[in-house]
């Protein structure tokens, strides 16, 4: 009963968080189901590989700022929206930078079409990466169904784009810079919507920007754990390999989003309640295996309606890596904990371990056991970040 009580106290929030997340994860989901249908798992594996590069970066744009600005527009001082953002914005020019060395490197040892769509990227990731900011606005506003509205709009326009460029069979150079050269445009008008809307106050508000860089280390776990294992598959295995890993991704990406997406409906609330245990959350722990257990049987068939038969290997590594997702809640619930109580040292020696614990395995093990290697380590990884986040509330307790 304690369960469903505290549910229905933040039903509306979860349930338009819910919502904001299904529309993100159903567009990237179309976009690699017709990139697999309309031009094959090669075409789709190129696409993994530079989108996940690309995305591998975020952390150099100070992404931690954003879950900065959720706090605090939460607690009513909203001019870090403002000063955040612009301090992203400065710090993306460096993963710019480091676009157009890694674009310059690739295209003269893997593939001059690939290296060159890297390179032009740069232009776009500023934009791309520190104007995102405008949905931790929402988030901390508790606007979550305006949240949801945007997201929609933006996810129409960018995959009604991307189809066309791939019905009428465009390079995976066009097609890629126009993905994310969309969504940095729309970021943009958005965030100057929001400016113009609200009048600055000129707050006096603590001294967050050291605390920023502590969150995107966490950001950087986040983006590893995403996108470094795509990209170290797409450097030793062919484009169809990378490809069928990315599937297995994409789905469990979706249930771990909606996880995600419940979380983040509490946020606010969560920020704000004093005495709260991480105790409380493990009876939800529990009950998600009840989950995975009922969608072990099923998931195939979605799979190989969506995708075709021809991808039907992704099945039994998706079955296996079903068994994350409460390990997964487990890891996102703890890095809220040490977020709330401001356990800045701890957030980030437990990342660097867990980063580096990571890195290792997936170098170690990808290279070896290709696509259940990476499956492996995102186990440890989810298991020793929990363990570790876990041990550092204990210390704050005594």
């Amino acid at each position: 009963m304690t369960v469903i009580k505290d549910f229905k106290k933040h039903n509306k929030n979860i349930f338009w968080s819910i919502v904001n997340q299904i529309l993100i994860i159903a567009g990237t989901l179309i976009v690699s189901i017709l990139a697999v249908r309309l031009k094959g798992k090669d075409f789709f594996g190129d696409f993994t590989f530079l989108t996940s590069l690309f995305g591998l970066l975020f952390f150099v744009a100070a992404s931690g700022t954003r879950e900065i600005i959720i706090r605090e527009v939460a607690l009513n001082k909203e001019d870090v929206f403002f000063s955040g953002t612009k301090y992203s914005f400065i710090w993306s020019f460096l993963g710019s930078l480091f676009l157009l060395i890694i674009g310059f490197w690739l295209k003269e040892y893997k593939s001059s079409q690939i290296g060159t769509t890297i390179m032009w990227s740069a232009l776009i990731f500023p934009f791309y990466t520190s104007f995102q900011t405008w949905m931790s606005w929402y988030k901390g506003k508790k606007q979550y169904f305006i949240l949801a509205i945007l997201n929609a709009i933006k996810l129409i326009l960018q995959i009604s784009g991307v189809v066309f460029l791939m019905i009428n069979n465009y390079s995976i150079m066009l097609v890629v810079l126009f993905f994310l050269g969309i969504e940095g445009v729309y970021n943009l008008i958005v965030c100057v919507w929001i400016v113009k809307k609200y009048t600055q106050t000129n707050q006096k508000i603590f001294t967050w920007k050291k605390q920023s860089w502590v969150l995107s280390l966490m950001d950087l776990s986040v983006q590893i754990f995403g996108k470094a294992d795509a990209v170290i598959m797409g450097l030793f295995f062919s484009s169809t390999t990378l490809a069928i890993y990315a599937i297995v991704m994409k789905v469990i990406e979706g249930f771990s989003q909606i996880i995600y997406s419940a979380i983040q409906g509490i946020l606010p609330s969560f920020y704000k309640k004093e005495n709260l245990k991480i105790q409380y959350f493990y009876q939800y722990f529990w009950w998600s295996f009840v989950i995975v257990i009922i969608l072990l049987p099923i998931i195939k068939y979605p799979i190989e309606f969506l995708y075709g038969g021809e991808v039907n290997e992704a099945v039994r590594y998706t079955q296996v890596y079903l068994f994350s997702l409460p390990f997964f809640f487990l890891a996102k619930i703890s890095n809220y904990f040490l977020i709330k109580y401001n356990l800045d040292k701890d957030i980030i020696t437990n990342k660097l371990l867990a980063i580096g614990l990571v890195l290792v395995l997936y170098l170690i093990l990808i290279p070896k056991y290709n696509i259940m290697g990476g499956i492996v380590a995102s186990y440890v990884f989810f298991i020793i970040q929990f363990v570790l986040n876990r041990n550092s509330l204990k210390k704050l307790k005594n």
